[in-house]
């Protein structure tokens, strides 16, 4: 590949050049990948167009500096390359972010653009499973990137060979952690629905534009390219059979074939009937309507101990054997540890007494089991929420635990500017609602120091707010508070030893 001297750091690129008559194309990689994505697609479209390819900032053989990765970063360093090889009109084809990017691209150099082909595009991250799926990716990257590699390999290909999945895992190992997170942020926060109206911003882009989607995919449905293609006027759409997200390494010879087709044609605008036009606005208006109202679809798994143990998949309950191998101890443990855990970590945590081989075989026992619960579920959905790595155990849904809400209440107590009868009350509140009796079924010494961390806090609380609403003489509430607190006292005796202060004081 040639070099291209950007400001602090070189740009990777190649550029195919077959004649000066042919049409330039420009190919633009998505996220987790690099110009690699491309590399089967190539043989097919050389003869037929020059075809320039690149690696983007952070990705592949192209360099980086301390500045993060943004979309305008990436629109300038592409819009460069265009410069520097001294191509006027350029037709631009993008997979996944790179069809983004794309979009970018043409809206901001609309002269420059001949035609775009945007591959497994998307313009609609609604809040819910998608959104939660790329918050999800990001934090993963830091702690099993082979997980995250296996996972996204098994998502975005329809049929897994070791050809393609070699070329994923090339293409994202040499990608930064950073760059990950800064490009799914990136994502997330452009074409969020509530900054980023999608029907309105596709609908000015009047570039011919060709939307493909594999047949197979299921990051991002299929119906979605219809949805855009309506948005765009100028537009053609095409599901690709047997593909998936991956499109150029599931069907590069479909996508090629295509791609030549769509930039070597007629590129009018295309001729609709009036009761087409009318259909279409109805559609549109009928569309915006329902995403208006639309509400997203959950991916919410949460556990409750507090009182009942029960764990649920959007408030529905997940009914298994809770009560064996671990099951509730170890969904608990990945909840309140943000929904990852290593192996290792789980052994010291549950199973430290055991020797080394042993500790293993029964972690996986436990993990199985576990595993066992969520495929027992009726919600596909539900099956794959444990993600079982070699090293790392990861929850693939959005997590909550009352325990951890619990937790995070009492953490926030000492800050809360609240007048002081209404922190003696919500003080008493939270001592209600807190049995250790109720963990008497869990097996493991690590719960018991997390209760051990619960009392300690709530006796801290105590110390500081009885002398506050003795100063007060707010004595009733100090004795409800002392009363409530008898299970949780800093040392025994402490809050009969406060009340019978108060009482030999006159105090009430």
């Amino acid at each position: 590949m040639k070099t291209l001297q950007m400001e602090n750091y070189q740009l990777l690129y190649s550029f195919n050049f077959s004649g000066p008559h042919l049409p330039t194309v420009l190919l633009i990689h998505g996220m987790m990948t690099d110009s690699r994505q491309w590399s089967l697609m190539l043989g097919s479209l050389s003869a037929h167009a020059n075809i320039l390819v690149y690696d983007a900032y952070g990705h592949g053989r192209t360099g980086l500096t301390d500045e993060p990765l943004t979309m305008g970063k990436m629109v300038s360093e592409a819009h460069a390359l265009i410069d520097y090889l001294g191509v006027d009109r350029i037709h631009l084809a993008g997979c996944g972010m790179g069809s983004n990017l794309c979009y970018e691209l043409a809206k901001r150099y609309p002269d420059r653009v001949a035609s775009m082909t945007l591959m497994s595009s998307l313009f609609f991250i609604q809040e819910g499973f998608l959104s939660e799926r790329l918050g999800f990716l990001s934090k993963l990257i830091d702690v099993d990137r082979d997980l995250i590699i296996d996972k996204w390999a098994e998502d975005s290909f329809s049929r897994l060979t070791e050809k393609k999945v070699a070329l994923f895992r090339n293409g994202l190992q040499t990608i930064p952690t950073r760059i990950v997170k800064e490009q799914i942020a990136e994502l997330m926060r452009i074409y969020n629905p509530a900054d980023f109206h999608f029907i309105d911003e596709l609908g000015s882009i009047t570039i011919p534009t060709l939307i493909l989607h594999g047949s197979d995919d299921t990051i991002v449905p299929a119906q979605l390219a219809a949805i855009f293609s309506i948005c765009i006027p100028n537009s053609l759409w095409q599901i690709i059979p047997e593909a998936a997200q991956q499109i150029p390494l599931d069907q590069p010879e479909a996508a090629a074939r295509l791609l030549l087709k769509f930039i070597s044609g007629e590129k009018g605008p295309i001729h609709s009937f009036p009761i087409y036009q009318e259909l279409t606005d109805k559609y549109l208006q009928i569309l915006k309507s329902g995403l208006a109202q639309s509400k997203s679809d959950g991916h919410l798994l949460r556990i409750n101990v507090l009182r009942d143990i029960v764990v649920l998949w959007n408030h529905e309950p997940i009914e298994g054997k809770w009560n064996q191998r671990g099951a509730k101890e170890l969904l608990l443990y990945l909840i309140l540890h943000q929904g990852t855990a290593s192996r290792e970590e789980l052994i010291s945590t549950f199973l430290l007494d055991l020797p080394a081989e042993r500790a293993r075989n029964n972690l996986r026992v436990r993990i199985n089991h576990l595993n066992q619960i969520f495929h027992s579920f009726h919600e596909p959905d539900v099956h794959e929420v444990l993600l079982i790595g070699e090293s790392t155990l990861a929850l693939n849904a959005e997590i909550e635990s009352d325990i951890g809400d619990y937790l995070a209440r009492l953490k926030a107590f000492p800050e809360l500017n609240l007048p002081l009868k209404k922190q003696a009350s919500s003080f008493v509140d939270l001592l209600r609602e807190y049995d250790p009796a109720n963990f008497s079924t869990f097996r493991s010494d690590w719960i018991f120091s997390l209760t051990d961390e619960i009392e300690t806090n709530l006796a801290n609380v105590l110390e500081i707010l009885i002398p506050k609403l003795k100063a007060e003489k707010s004595f009733g509430l100090a004795r409800e508070v002392l009363q409530s607190a008898r299970s949780i006292e800093p040392y025994d005796g402490f809050c009969d030893e406060q009340l019978a202060e108060m009482h030999y004081s006159g105090m009430f």
